[in-house]
């Protein structure tokens, strides 16, 4: 499994350096027949733009047939995913303040 840990912000002002690095991880993921996790645990703040990539992650990982865990969110993030009805998209293990 691949493993990417993101710390800090999560937001539109991250997204564009951001975008780049998780398309390159997937695509690895992809060619190695393995899924991707990201470790969310260091993550302070998610907006609309951080939920927009992690949407765009998710389309272009089922296109690829890779699956993206979530580790480590943040109730918050939780909520979100949850509030958009978007948490089915991603396998999620673990809280952030466990």
């Amino acid at each position: 499994m691949a493993v990417l840990s993101l710390e800090g912000d999560f937001t539109i002002y991250q997204a564009a350096e951001l975008k780049p690095l998780l398309l390159q991880v997937l695509q690895e993921s992809r060619n190695d027949g393995k899924p991707l996790e990201l470790d969310m645990s260091a993550v302070t703040e998610c907006d609309g733009a951080g939920m927009q990539l992690l949407l765009a992650l998710a389309k272009s990982a089922s296109e690829f047939g890779v699956a993206v865990y979530l580790r480590g969110l943040q109730q918050t993030l939780l909520d979100m995913l949850e509030l958009y009805g978007v948490s089915n998209r991603f396998v999620v293990t673990g809280a952030g303040n466990e």
